[in-house]
C-alpha cells in the first residue's frame, strides 16, 4: 500500500512539473515572439546623424548590395549610383557610375559580377568586379525584335534571367540563359495579361505583381522549356499591387488604392495549393502608399511613402502581426526600396539612402499577459493539487 501511495505521489509531482514546464514554455515563447501582451503602438521617430546615416541623393529607386557596395538607380537623374559601405558606420560619398539620359530604366539587376540595366529594347551589361572602376558597357544585347518594344523588370535565378517586356497591348516574360555569357540564349517566353511591376523567383516558380492593376500571380517554371500557364490572383480590396514576396506557403503583396486619402495594404495569399490560391487576409497598413518589402529573420519590413517603415512579425506566416513603425525625421523620406545586409537596413528613398542598424528599429513595447492556454493549465494544476489535498 505504501508503495502504491509512493507511486501516486510521484505521479502527482511529475504531472505538476510537466504542466508547469508546458506553461512556462508557452508563456516565454509567446513573449519572445511578441504574440501576447498589450501593445503601446507609439511610432518611433528617428533623426538622421543622431540615429541613422542619411546620404543625400535624389530620386532613388531599386537598391542592390554587392561586394560591400550599394547600387541604386536614380530615375530622376537617369543614372546608377554607388555608395561604399566597407565601413558600414561611415559610408562613402555617392558616386555616379552610369548615366543614360535617353531612357527611363525599369529593369536593373546584378548577375555575378555584372550589372544589367535596360535601355529601351536593349540590355546594357557592365563589369562591376571592381565597383570603383566601372566604365562603358562591355556588352550590349540588342534584341528589339526578340524582347519587344521595351524591357521592364528582371530577376535572376542561378544562370537564368526572367525579363518582362511590353509592347502594349502585348505583355511577355522572356526566359534567357546566361550560362555562356556574353553569349545568351533565349529559352522561351510567356505571354501575360498585364504589365509586370515586380518579379520574384523561388523554388521553380516565378511570382509577379502587376503595374496599375489589382492582380498578382505566378508561373510554374520548374521546366523553363515548358512553362506553365500564368495563374492570376485577384484582390478586390485594392486598385493596384506594388511588390510581392514569398515566405513559407504564403505570398505577401504590398497593395494600394487610388482613393483619396490613399491607403496601403498588405495582402496575405495562401499558395499551399498552387491550383487554388486564396487570399486569406488583407491588412490596412496606413493611410499612405506601401512600396517594396524585404524579409529578414521572421520579420517583414515594408517601405511607406510618407511614414518610413512598418514592421510585421511573421513567425506565424499565415497571420502577420504589426510589430512596429518607424518614422524618419527628414522631411521627405518616402521609403521606396529596402534591403538588409550585415544586420543593417538600407532604405532607398526620394531624399537619400538611409542606413540604420536593425537594433535601433522601433518595435512596439509589449506588456506580458496570460494567454488562454496558460490560464487553462493554471486551473488544471490548481484542481490536481486541491484533489490530492482532499484525499489526505
Amino acid at each position: 500500500m505504501t508503495s502504491i501511495n509512493f507511486k501516486l505521489k510521484n505521479i502527482k509531482y511529475l504531472t505538476f512539473i510537466f504542466l508547469f514546464l508546458i506553461l512556462s514554455i508557452n508563456f516565454l515563447t509567446s513573449v519572445s515572439q511578441g504574440m501576447v501582451g498589450n501593445e503601446d503602438k507609439e511610432t518611433q521617430l528617428l533623426s538622421p546623424n543622431d540615429d541613422f546615416n542619411l546620404i543625400s541623393l535624389q530620386g532613388n529607386m531599386p537598391i542592390f548590395i554587392h561586394k560591400d557596395t550599394v547600387f541604386l538607380y536614380s530615375h530622376w537623374d537617369a543614372c546608377v549610383l554607388t555608395v561604399d559601405i566597407s565601413d558600414i558606420d561611415n559610408p562613402g560619398e555617392p558616386n555616379s557610375i552610369i548615366t543614360n539620359s535617353s531612357y527611363y530604366v525599369r529593369g536593373f539587376n546584378i548577375y555575378e559580377d555584372y550589372l544589367i540595366t535596360d535601355a529601351g529594347a536593349n540590355l546594357l551589361v557592365y563589369d562591376i568586379s571592381n565597383p570603383n572602376t566601372i566604365g562603358d558597357p562591355i556588352h550590349i544585347i540588342n534584341e528589339e525584335e526578340t524582347y519587344g518594344f521595351d524591357i521592364g523588370e528582371m530577376c535572376f535565378e542561378n544562370n537564368i534571367a526572367y525579363i518582362s517586356s511590353y509592347n502594349i497591348p502585348l505583355y511577355e516574360i522572356y526566359i534567357v540563359d546566361f550560362t555562356d555569357f556574353p553569349d545568351i540564349v533565349s529559352i522561351n517566353n510567356v505571354e501575360v495579361d498585364y504589365l509586370i511591376d515586380e518579379l520574384y523567383f523561388e523554388d521553380g516558380y516565378l511570382y509577379f505583381s502587376t503595374d496599375e492593376f489589382n492582380y498578382s500571380g505566378f508561373i510554374d517554371l520548374t521546366d523553363p522549356q515548358n512553362p506553365g500557364e500564368p495563374i492570376y490572383i485577384f484582390n478586390a480590396t485594392v486598385d493596384f499591387t506594388m511588390d510581392i514576396m514569398k515566405y513559407d506557403d504564403f505570398l505577401y503583396v504590398s497593395t494600394n488604392n487610388n482613393e483619396y486619402p490613399q491607403s496601403g495594404y498588405l495582402s496575405v495569399i495562401d499558395i499551399s495549393d498552387k491550383n487554388n490560391p486564396s487570399e486569406i487576409k488583407t491588412i490596412e497598413t496606413v493611410s499612405s502608399t506601401t512600396f517594396h518589402m524585404t524579409i529578414y529573420e521572421e520579420t517583414l519590413y515594408i517601405g511607406l511613402d510618407d511614414f518610413g517603415v512598418i514592421i510585421f512579425d511573421i513567425s506565424d506566416p499565415s497571420n502577420p502581426i504589426e510589430a512596429g513603425r518607424t518614422s524618419f525625421n527628414t522631411g521627405n523620406l518616402d521609403v521606396y526600396d529596402l534591403a538588409v545586409f550585415n544586420d543593417y537596413l538600407f532604405m532607398s528613398a526620394a531624399s537619400g539612402l538611409g542606413i540604420i542598424s536593425l537594433n535601433k528599429i522601433g518595435f512596439y513595447t509589449r506588456t506580458a499577459s496570460l494567454s488562454p492556454l496558460v490560464i487553462i493549465l493554471g486551473l488544471l494544476i490548481t484542481t490536481i493539487y486541491s484533489s490530492t489535498r482532499k484525499r489526505k
